[in-house]
């Protein structure tokens, strides 16, 4: 693990950093106006899965969950799944139809994960650079297609839509957890607070954040 350590801990932190600079900047529609604020995103989100999928894949067979180091490490792992793919935080709504459509399907996250390996030079199993990602972004429809649902997730966020909003905060959350987990050393600013729990459209789902983020971190705060 520990040759992941940095290189997840560092995209779980610019991944947060981004999710957060949308949601403070909402208003002013970044990320469907700006092809560079959308590329740096989708990027961020890419770089993040690839690292998942590369661990799933070389630690798939390793019963880490028999530890409860282990066990904890792999729930913060797959918090930003839980977050948009799942009804976790959605289980109180009668409208299962919208919180359906809001959820990215899992397979697709995954699917972003494989393609986001490098192919330069041939059998690199690093993550490709950001230039890679654009050229193939702009040149390649099928590699375009793999991030549709992504793309559609992070509009409806954009736009207001209050499932898709919500599951986006709670992706931030979950990578807060993450990051504080990741840096033992305190290194990054992975002391902070969560932010942004207060700008939930649904006050269930805030409420079932801080009951869930903070009984596992008592000393987190939460910023408002």
């Amino acid at each position: 693990m520990q040759t992941y350590t940095t290189p997840l801990l560092r995209s779980s932190e610019s991944l947060e950093r981004q999710i957060n600079n949308l949601v403070r900047n909402v208003d002013k529609k970044w990320y469907q106006t700006s092809d560079y604020y959308k590329l740096s995103l989708l990027y961020g989100f890419g770089e993040y899965l690839y690292l998942v999928h590369a661990i799933e894949r070389r630690f798939g067979f390793v019963a880490i969950d028999r530890s409860r180091a282990g066990r904890r490490f792999n729930y913060r792992l797959n918090g930003l799944y839980r977050a948009v793919t799942s009804f976790r935080y959605f289980r109180w709504s009668d409208d299962e139809g919208s919180v359906a459509d809001s959820a990215i399907p899992r397979r697709m996250l995954t699917a972003i994960g494989e393609v986001m390996a490098s192919a330069d030079p041939p059998g690199d199993q690093g993550c490709m650079l950001f230039t890679e990602f654009c050229i193939a972004h702009q040149q390649d429809a099928q590699f375009r297609r793999w991030f549709a649902d992504l793309d559609n997730f992070l509009i409806g966020a954009e736009s207001g839509s209050q499932y898709y909003w919500d599951r986006l905060i709670a992706a931030e959350a979950n990578l807060r957890l993450l990051v504080r987990e990741l840096d033992r050393t305190k290194v990054t600013s992975s002391r902070q607070g969560f932010q942004n729990l207060d700008k939930t459209v649904s006050r269930e789902v805030r409420d079932l954040l801080e009951a869930e983020l903070l009984k596992q971190n008592p000393g987190l705060g939460v910023k408002r």
